[in-house]
């Protein structure tokens, strides 16, 4: 291990950022490479280690992140430099809450192995500094080692005892650390601040005799002119001070004189218990100490349990056509990842991001930055004070916190570059906007004064930057040249209709883990990422697209909204579909905004998370890396959009085809897109609603059409063999026999229909997962169960066979992709199962049975007649199902709405998987879960007909990134089609009547679709034909 110590305190305002810094300067002029690093989120002290060193500093944070992770992400810089200063934050056991050493800058020391040099501000005090110094040397061997009950990534709040103070294991381990030196306080060193040379030497017997174990590092005399300047969030910026350079001449000149930096070396190249594990060194003077140093290097960070590099240890996976899906699937659902595995989240292709960076917007995690490229970002900053609009062809953008409000003036008169923002996020560009940025983003920001012109000197004095201080060098504070205004409103970029207000206080200060609710930017629902709010400016309502908690603490309670209404952000449903809905304001909602547990807030969709709390991106990578690829998916739907314009042909002359071929460049993420390998899933059931008399043959008839399909002898089978479609029928719930040892004719020639696996062990496979991949010209058994039950009287499928189907439509994505198939068609076979698929558009389209109900596939008056009643049947009990769970069983989320009265259906991920197990189908709910997998696995899935119209709309309301891998093939003669596309914001191709179902508009599509790949892959552009382009004119 190379040189290390941690500079901290026993409180705040003791003056470790003035030491870190001049520490700093002076081991730069020693010619030591320097690497510093600050505990905890602040972003400010950073930027003062920064402009000293010239270089990034970095934050340590065991909060944020795994104790592995946080030994990784220190060691990849520590290994760059000779010694590493790291500046501690708070007090040294100050950690989360106000109650707990967990993320305390003494936790941070113990995880990193660093000795500590502690700080103590002797102003107005004497021997009882000794005592202070005596009472933390011994706190550290007296702290009990236990779990704070605070589980990393869940916030789930867990059984305390009575002890005060608890250190959490990230590990889920309780008790012990494992580690001796969680009982010792790793202080190792003491300067004293704030004390005169006689009374230096006084203080120092005193404590050498009472702290015989520690060293006394010397002291730093009372400095007022040197004292760094704060404003309303903390220390003001290295950038404020216009006298920056002979400050930090002054601090390193007074630490020359009167501090033990030899001592403070020697005491470096020890570990936290004190063990020297470099060569002692003797002479530190004119840069010695650096090839010294230079050759001084210790394993202990780079053990084999804690040797997780972020540098490539394996290459930079493809991920579309090399990384093992059952990995990446386990990134997707958002499960713990090794810092080693970091390098395969990596997109195929670079993209541009536009990180706002100016005197407004510059709070900014070095590590963010640095996570950002690993994963293929180019980096193109901007200024939203000073550009007149944003840089070309940017594929996403990021703006970071800041002080808006101190240049709410210029960015108000901005206005070109706000018109720039609100057109890129409008036109569906992801953003991330945090703090200052979000309050950049909505309709105002209210200030009380402008300063944003002032330059603050180091003697603590506010000055005009087109005023010369007539006091500069004077100890004085002055107020003279602060320019104090009367509150003024000044207009921002309105994409939110907040108004950005100064409170009297902090708002909801502190560390935040954040759960998302809704799948969106960041992945899945249930998505976790770590940060920190610090802030004095709030809005009336905030979004609410995750829940927000803080720890230590469930009981959090947000105070920003009024009387429970607040406004409704109404116009990000999909950013793919129909954008001219997205500059729709806000409407009144009268649900609570407060939660058990937590509070929510950020507005949030499939483009955008802006709000108030900064993220900590390594807190979970996986989350940062679907942004990445949403900003990889817009920037090559961005570029198809450019390249159907500059083709020779008529601007849009191919209408929906034209965006079908667009949203399949997004999905492969290719200008040359390809649907050369189509496959066709049908699956079949049957349904015990057949019967109440809904259709006009028996069960019998499934199965008999399943050999059909088997033996390509359907009609689709005929439709899908001429345009180059293979088909696979799959039995995921028939009654009788399992194809297992039944025999298929096709060509006069016998195959077994499934595997060599025999009928008991498949039997009793519980998990469903067989060995056998799918194969064609075969019923494939992945069967759940004999047969759905009948709707009218009970569900369709437990709850534990529903979630199984999703997963087994999942999975047949996931083996299709592998098997090399670039579109997937959806098609069924089930008697009976119109009627399910009516009861599911009933509902989740708010209509009644009448509306729902059509002939399907030909029923006489009476017929219709006991349809119709089977599906109100199926929609009272559901209804009744759903009450049922609102008093007793809290699995299923909670609604009161009246099924059959509804408008609108706006239902839950759980409501509406409720909702499919209930009233759906086996079939069903296997394609709702293909169209789930489409997201997981970017394959493009087919909608057919009225059937899988429903299966993705159930789908849907789990996931509305559904629509944006799904395309729809034809409209159906039944009732609701049209409108349950238009609800997915999606338009189907064909429209010809067609009611046969079984894929068979799906196979249609093929043929259609492949002609316009093939007019965008191979026809010419204007240029090339040397005739003047179409132009798109604003309508």
């Amino acid at each position: 291990m190379r040189y290390s110590f941690v500079l901290a305190a026993d409180k705040s305002g003791s003056g470790k950022t003035t030491l870190t810094c001049g520490l700093i300067n002076v081991l730069k002029k020693r010619e030591v490479k320097v690497q510093s690093f600050k505990c905890g989120p602040d972003y400010i002290d950073p930027m003062f280690h920064r402009k000293v060193l010239g270089v990034p500093a970095a934050n340590l944070d065991s909060f944020f992140v795994s104790k592995e992770m946080l030994r990784t992400l220190y060691t990849e810089r520590a290994e760059q430099a000779d010694i590493s200063v790291i500046e501690g934050v708070m007090g040294y056991y100050d950690g989360l809450g106000g109650v707990s050493v967990e993320g305390s800058t003494w936790e941070i020391a113990d995880i990193i192995d660093s000795p500590t040099v502690l700080v103590m501000d002797c102003k107005g005090a004497s021997v009882s500094i000794a005592a202070m110094i005596r009472g933390m040397l011994d706190f550290g061997k007296t702290v009990t080692a236990r779990q704070t009950g605070y589980r990393d990534n869940t916030c789930e709040h867990l059984p305390q005892d009575e002890s005060p103070l608890y250190i959490d294991d990230r590990n889920g381990n309780t008790g012990s650390s494992g580690d001796d030196r969680m009982n010792d306080s790793g202080i190792r060193g003491v300067i004293l601040n704030r004390v005169s040379p006689v009374f230096y030497e006084r203080l120092k017997g005193v404590i050498e005799e009472n702290c015989p174990e520690i060293k006394v590092l010397g002291y730093l005399p009372e400095m007022k002119n040197l004292a760094v300047p704060s404003r309303h969030l903390g220390l003001i910026e290295p950038g404020d001070m216009e006298d920056f350079n002979s400050w930090i001449e002054a601090v390193s000149d007074q630490i020359e004189k009167t501090v033990d930096v030899d001592g403070i070396l020697e005491l470096a190249g020890t570990t936290k218990s004190g063990k020297t594990h470099v060569k002692k060194i003797s002479e530190f003077r004119d840069g010695s100490v650096a090839s010294e140093i230079s050759r001084s290097v210790d394993s202990d960070l780079s053990r084999s349990d804690n040797s997780f590099s972020i540098q490539s240890k394996v290459g930079f996976n493809n991920y579309e056509n090399h990384v093992d899906l059952n990995v990446y699937t386990d990134f997707i659902r958002g499960s713990e990842i090794r810092a080693d595995h970091i390098s395969d989240l990596r997109v195929n292709n670079k993209v541009k991001l536009g990180i706002a960076e100016d005197e407004a917007f510059n709070f900014y995690y070095q590590e963010n930055r640095e996570l950002l490229e690993k994963m293929g970002a180019e980096l193109v900053p901007f200024s939203p004070l000073h550009d007149e609009k944003l840089p070309e062809d940017l594929d996403g953008v990021i703006i970071g916190g800041g002080y808006p409000e101190l240049y709410a003036e210029k960015l108000s008169q901005n206005v070109s570059m706000r018109e720039a923002l609100v057109s890129c996020i409008k036109g569906g560009m992801p953003v991330i906007a945090e703090c200052g940025g979000y309050m950049y983003l909505n309709s105002s920001i209210c200030t009380e004064d402008s300063l944003e012109t002032d330059k603050i000197c180091h003697n603590g004095s506010i000055k005009s930057g087109c005023e010369k201080d007539k006091n500069r060098g004077s100890n004085k504070k002055t107020t003279e040249n602060t320019h104090l205004e009367s509150r003024k409103q000044f207009e921002m970029c309105g994409v939110f209709s907040g108004e950005a207000t100064k409170k009297q206080r902090l708002v909801r200060f502190g560390y935040i883990s954040a759960e998302t609710k809704l799948p969106g930017l960041f992945g899945e629902a249930g998505t976790v990422l770590k940060g920190h709010e610090f802030h004095r400016y709030d809005c009336e309502y905030n979004g609410d697209g995750f829940v927000l908690r803080k720890p230590m603490d469930v009981s959090v309670k947000n105070s920003s909204t009024s009387e429970g209404k607040q406004p409704v952000y109404d116009g990000m449903k999909s950013s793919r579909g129909n954008t001219s809905e997205f500059y729709e304001k806000y409407k009144t909602s009268s649900k609570p905004y407060n939660i058990s547990g937590g509070y929510e807030g950020i507005y949030y969709s499939e483009t955008m998370s802006c709000g108030w709390p900064h993220f900590y991106y390594y807190s979970n990578p996986k989350a940062i890396f679907n942004y990445m690829k949403c900003c990889e998916r817009y920037h090559f739907e961005k570029e198809a959009r450019k390249k159907w314009d500059g083709i020779a042909k008529p601007i849009d002359s191919l209408g929906i085809l034209e965006k079908e071929v667009i949203k399949l460049c997004g999905i492969q993420r290719t200008l040359t897109p390809s649907i050369d390998k189509k496959a066709l899933v049908v699956l079949c059931a049957d349904h015990g609603c057949v019967k109440e008399g809904v259709s006009q043959t028996d069960s019998s008839v499934t199965r008999k059409v399943a050999d059909s399909f088997a033996n390509g002898e359907t009609t689709t089978a005929i439709l899908a063999e001429t345009n180059g479609v293979v088909v696979y029928t799959i039995d995921v719930g028939m009654i009788g026999p399992r194809y297992v040892e039944e025999i298929a004719e096709t060509n006069e020639k016998k195959h077994k229909a499934y595997s060599s696996k025999n009928v008991e062990e498949i039997l009793n496979d519980e998990s469903n997962s067989y060995s056998a991949k799918l194969s064609a010209g075969r019923v494939n058994d992945r069967r759940l169960q004999d047969g759905s039950g009948n709707i009218a009287v009970e569900a369709a499928m437990s709850r534990e066979i529903g979630e199984k189907a999703l997963n087994l439509g999942m999975d047949i994505v996931k083996e299709l992709k592998e098997a090399g198939y670039r579109i997937i068609c959806t098609g069924e076979m089930g008697i009976g199962n119109t009627t399910p698929t009516a009861a599911l558009l009933a509902y989740f389209m708010g209509n009644n049975a009448e509306d729902a109900v059509g002939y399907g596939a030909g029923l006489s008056e009476e017929g219709l007649r006991r349809k119709q009643d089977v599906v109100r049947r199926a929609l009272k009990r559901l209804k009744n199902v759903l009450g049922q769970e609102e008093n007793g069983d809290e699995s299923v989320e909670k609604t009161k709405a009246d099924v059959s009265e509804r408008k609108v259906k706006t239902v839950s991920a759980v409501t509406a998987k409720e909702a499919l197990y209930q009233i759906g189908g086996l079939e069903i709910a296997v394609m709702a879960g293909m169209f789930l997998g489409g997201i997981r696995y970017e394959v493009p899935v087919v909608i057919d007909g009225i059937i899988s119209t429903a299966a993705a709309l159930s789908a849907f309301m789990m996931d509305e990134r559904v629509s944006e891998y799904t395309l729809a093939s034809h409209i159906s003669k039944e009732k609701l089609a049209r409108k349950a596309l238009e609800k997915m914001g999606l338009r189907a191709i064909i429209d010809a009547e067609m009611s046969l179902g079984e894929g068979s508009g799906a196979v249609l599509l093929m043929p259609i679709l492949s002609s316009a790949v093939e007019v965008f892959n191979r026809m010419g552009t204007f240029n090339d034909m040397k005739v003047e382009a179409y132009h798109r004119f604003e309508k």
